[in-house]
């Protein structure tokens, strides 16, 4: 605040905001990158039905409510 300002109270956590989302989606992007050169036959590749129906009943159970543990 000292150095700063009153500007500077405002505008460093949006600046820091904005570059922790920058930050994140660069992240992301090398994620996405490295996972797609560790398996260069993914699209060959098929999930089981066991598998799908695993994450299809993940998908189902998931609640959407809101449960305060009462």
């Amino acid at each position: 605040m000292e150095t700063f300002g009153l500007l500077g109270l405002f505008l460093g956590p949006t600046l820091m905001a904005v570059l922790m989302s920058i930050w994140r989606d660069w992240i992301a992007d090398m994620d996405k990158s490295s996972a797609t050169t560790w398996l260069p036959d993914a699209e060959d590749r098929v999930p089981q039905k066991s598998q799908i129906d695993d994450i299809e009943q993940l998908l189902t159970s998931a609640t959407t409510e809101f449960d305060d543990g009462q």
